[in-house]
């Protein structure tokens, strides 16, 4: 029996644009990911209708894109969700298109795209063009001197409290995503200000989540997002990077409550990273978990479930989002004192380092991890979080090695990625003649938001002022966009509020002859939700002034000192005293 015909894919390369110009057809985009039942109900349906194949065929040149493998691309041409059709000239640039659609709407689609392509081509192009030129527009740095820093965070954390639902919980109407940044920048800011509105309503979203029948399952992982208001309908494709984040703002919230219910949450999600995204053999955490064939599961009680028809997890690993997993997986370790969460952090981060770098002399990083070595796109994300990720280990176990391979990393960061116009970091290298709208750069806001965060501490770690201002130049460059996605502008706001803070606590620890003996005043300088607390291993040699002071306290052992700006504390080896010294700092006013 014959197989069913069925569109042949193009990858996205310079052949399949020399296709469509030689051929005059314009482009049919499929953006998709494997972790997408409608993207395989497309697949399976639409794409083998025999109209549609001829269709295609005939009048297109169809090319698709996995959206985790080619976020770059995924990005620009994003319609709103997937499976993403997107209708594009041989130049690349935008017809028409939107998401899924069933057969027969999918039939008169390409009909009405291919009648207007013979018979109206001029004010297509013309259209298109237009398009263009509005976009390279909006790209330009915008004129005007920029809010002062309390004025953006006032308007962003504002604007996110409008947006809170004080009935359900979480952000918006439907559908309801976790947005765990804007949870964490309410925590952040209620720390800062004691405004007890800004907790409850993180915890208030926190709490709706994990309620039964909504974004958490029982075994720990988080569905993508929920269809409904109320958190129920939920998505079952599972996202590494939601995990990542998620466990981070359950830790906050744990830190700052001491509520058990938050540390069982965070203890569930860093068992779901490590039993099912984790894959041993490569030692990497694989990106995501499918919808497909997942509501039966999903609808049995957690003990009662077979293994054997458990959902598929996409085999792909990516740097990015193993290095919000590393970080994650670190904070994991300090506060809920889980050695092995730490140590798979610690070596992951040390591991993304060494290992995803594209070449002998090269630095920056590439985008998967497949087996046979990093693969690109060269992307800003993975940069920078694997930078955050390195110093995030450094505060936990110590190593200069780690913070002088995150500066390296964002100096070339700086180089490589870094716009002379717009002067902020461009989501991944643009290449003028490169095809479609990716020789258009892009500015990510969050991403921009980790260097200059990343910036900050190691400034601070490394006695570099040079390192603070190109942090504070990178802030003032993202200012002019802050407004415009304010949820996507949390982690940004995160970063005025560390610069709004006028002095940070500091925590230093000397005498340390192995992690195991210092491990114990590590997790006591993280059991509290203390934001922008900075954690330095006194080096002998480059610390000499602060080892002298410390060097009775750490002669028979690791021992903190806790400073706040120029005034310290007495130092301690007993880990209850070292919580209650930076209880005191940590209550000082913040600004």
């Amino acid at each position: 029996m014959s197989k069913a015909p069925r569109i042949e894919w193009m990858p996205w390369d310079e052949p399949a644009f020399s296709l469509s110009a030689r051929s005059q057809r314009p482009i049919l985009l499929r953006i998709g990911a494997t972790w997408c039942a409608w993207c395989r109900a497309m697949a399976d349906d639409t794409d083998i209708d025999p109209v549609v194949v001829s269709s295609v065929a005939q009048d297109f040149v169809p090319v698709y894109v996995d959206a985790d493998r080619r976020p770059d691309i995924n990005e620009r041409y994003n319609l709103g969700g997937w499976p993403t059709n997107a209708f594009l000239t041989p130049r690349g640039d935008l017809i028409t298109g939107g998401t899924f659609f069933d057969t027969d709407t999918f039939r008169v689609l390409l009909s009405r795209v291919a009648q207007s392509w013979r018979e109206r081509r001029d004010e297509v192009e013309e259209a298109v063009g237009a398009a263009r030129r509005e976009a390279d527009q909006r790209r330009k740095p915008r004129s005007g001197a920029a809010p002062a820093a309390d004025e953006q965070l006032a308007f962003i954390v504002g604007s996110i409290v409008d947006a809170f639902d004080f009935r359900y919980g979480g952000f918006g109407r439907d559908p309801k995503f976790p947005h765990a940044a804007p949870i964490r920048l309410l925590l952040t800011e209620f720390w800062r200000t004691g405004e007890s509105r800004l907790r409850d309503a993180a915890l208030m979203s926190l709490e709706a989540m994990i309620e039964p029948g909504a974004l958490a399952d029982g075994d720990g992982g988080f569905f993508r997002y929920c269809a409904g208001r109320d958190w129920s309908g939920p998505s079952y494709e599972r996202l590494l990077a939601d995990q990542a984040q998620l466990l981070d703002a359950y830790l906050c919230a744990f830190q700052l409550t001491a509520e058990p219910r938050w540390q069982n949450a965070a203890r569930s999600i860093a068992g779901f990273l490590r039993q099912t995204m984790f894959e041993p053999r490569r030692h990497v955490f694989r990106g995501s978990q499918t919808a497909i064939g997942a509501e039966d599961y999903y609808r049995t009680e957690v003990s009662q479930r077979a293994a054997s028809q458990a959902p598929a997890v996409d085999a792909a690993a990516y740097v990015a989002s193993n290095a919000q997993t590393a970080s994650a997986l670190i904070h994991a370790g300090c506060v809920l004192g889980d050695d092995g969460a730490l140590e798979a952090g610690v070596g992951l981060s040390d591991a993304l380092a060494r290992r995803a770098r594209l070449g002998a002399d090269e630095t920056l990083l590439g985008h998967g991890l497949d087996g046979k070595g990093p693969s690109g796109p060269i992307l800003l994300t993975s940069q920078v979080y694997t930078a955050r990720a390195l110093v995030d280990a450094y505060e936990a176990v110590g190593g200069a090695q780690r913070i002088a391979a995150a500066a390296s990393l964002m100096d070339e960061v700086h180089n490589r990625l870094r716009d002379a116009v717009r002067q902020a970091y461009t989501d991944t290298v643009v290449e003028p003649g490169a095809e479609g709208y990716l020789s258009q750069p892009l500015f990510p806001i969050a991403e921009n938001a980790v260097a200059a965060e990343t910036l900050l501490r190691l400034s601070v770690l490394m006695d570099s002022p040079t390192l603070e201002t190109r942090a504070l130049a990178l802030l003032a460059a993202l200012s002019p966009s802050s407004s415009d996605e304010v949820l996507l502008a949390a982690p940004f706001a995160q970063v005025l509020q560390r610069t709004l803070v006028r002095e940070a606590v500091t925590v230093h620890l000397a005498g340390v002859t192995s992690i195991s003996a210092v491990l114990p005043l590590v997790r006591a300088a993280n059991a509290l939700f203390v934001p922008f607390k900075i954690v330095r291993f006194v080096d002998p040699e480059r610390d000499r002034a602060r080892s002298k002071t410390m060097a009775a306290a750490a002669s028979a052992g690791p021992a903190a000192m806790v400073c706040l700006g120029t005034s310290c504390a007495e130092p301690t080896s007993d880990p209850e005293r070292l919580v209650a010294i930076i209880a005191r700092a940590a209550a000082t006013p913040h600004s």
